[in-house]
């Protein structure tokens, strides 16, 4: 728990490096059952990405560990002194062929909201389009390399295929930064 004068404090900084990432902390989450991109972006500069890889048959097998590991890491994030939470919602689209795994993602939503989040800490929920607009996965992974290239060593051990998860959560994580959403409490 803060005081007041140290909520006052995170205010002023949040206020003075709204747009140049100075002072920000922002914990990103990229939701998925399988594999879930966590950033933790401080000053502009990514601090650590984890991707949360689990293996198993079918999702009822994968929910419950990947719902531990990313409340798990999503409190740690915020225990780190993140000042905005950003995770990625979902909608179900006409074109979805499967669109129950919609659901099962709102399950993974559900525990990267589940750590107690302090009331100074903004909740922004965006879609994937409203993000990263309408390019494709592979476009926005190469945008982010280029632009962030040291994100490659956050990446050690990582598969490549599954890369793009942490890639999603950096550039969600940036998105953020810019965003002038109203503080949810």
């Amino acid at each position: 728990m803060i005081g007041k004068a140290e909520a006052a404090r995170r205010e002023l900084v949040r206020i003075k490096g709204e747009q140049s990432g100075q002072g920000r902390v922002i914990l990103a989450v990229d939701p998925g059952t399988a594999a879930t991109g966590i950033c933790l972006l401080r000053d502009g500069a990514p601090q650590w990405i984890q991707v949360v890889r689990v293996l198993g048959d079918g999702a009822e097998a994968r929910l419950p560990v990947m719902c531990s590991n990313v409340a798990r890491i999503v409190h740690n994030g915020l225990a780190d002194g993140a000042d905005t939470l950003a995770i990625e919602w979902q909608a179900i689209r006409p074109t979805d062929k499967r669109p129950n795994d919609i659901l099962n993602l709102g399950i993974v939503i559900g525990a990267a909201l589940a750590p107690e989040r302090p009331s100074w800490c903004r909740l922004l929920t965006p879609l994937p389009v409203q993000w990263k607009g309408s390019n494709k996965a592979d476009f926005f992974t190469k945008h982010m390399k280029a632009r962030y290239p040291a994100a490659a060593d956050q990446m050690h051990g990582v598969p490549e295929y599954l890369q793009h998860n942490g890639y999603d959560a950096l550039g969600l994580a940036v998105w953020a930064i810019n965003q002038a959403l109203p503080w949810r409490v």
